[in-house]
C-alpha cells in the first residue's frame, strides 16, 4: 500500500514508514536467554520502539487529519472492510495504517472546525451512480 489517504483533486498523503528499528530490536530480543538481565533490558528496548512508531503513527493522523479539517468544508471516508483488505499482500501495511484511528480523529476535528464529515456504507454503489443526474444502473466506463 503506498498512499494512506487520496483526495478527490488527486493529492495524496503518504504512509508512515517507522518500523525499521522495530525489527532490528526484536530480532535482537529473540536471540536473548530467557530470564536473563539482557533480555529485560532488550525487551525494555523493543518496548519503546513499538511506542516510537505509535507515536510517528499518531503523529501523522493528527497532521493530516489537521489539515483536511482546516482546507475542506466537508469530507467523505468509505467505511473499508480491514478484515478483507489484510488477506492480501498488503496486510502488514494496511494494518498498520490505523484507519480508524484516523477516521476518529477526522471526525472530532471536522466537528470542532464546524465542517460537514459524513461516511459511506461499503455497500453503497459509488461508481455506478451518475454524477450528473443521479441514475443508479449499470457501472460506467
Amino acid at each position: 500500500m503506498d498512499q494512506f489517504t487520496r483526495e478527490l483533486q488527486g493529492r495524496e498523503a503518504g504512509r508512515v514508514r517507522s518500523a525499521s528499528g522495530l525489527k532490528r530490536e526484536q530480532s535482537r530480543l529473540s536471540r536473548k536467554q530467557k530470564g536473563s538481565k539482557n533480555r529485560d533490558k532488550q525487551r525494555r528496548k523493543v518496548a519503546r520502539a513499538h511506542a516510537r512508531v505509535a507515536d510517528a503513527r499518531r503523529d501523522f493522523h493528527h497532521r493530516w487529519s489537521s489539515k483536511l479539517a482546516r482546507e475542506n468544508q466537508a469530507a467523505s471516508a468509505e467505511s473499508l472492510s480491514v478484515r478483507a483488505l489484510a488477506c492480501g499482500i498488503h496486510a502488514k501495511s494496511v494494518h498498520d495504517a490505523g484507519w480508524a484511528s484516523f477516521l476518529s480523529m477526522l471526525a472530532y476535528k471536522m466537528t470542532r472546525y464546524g465542517r460537514i464529515f459524513t461516511k459511506i456504507a461499503r455497500d453503497f454503489p459509488s461508481s455506478q451512480v451518475c454524477c450528473r443526474c443521479g441514475h443508479a444502473g449499470a457501472r460506467r466506463r
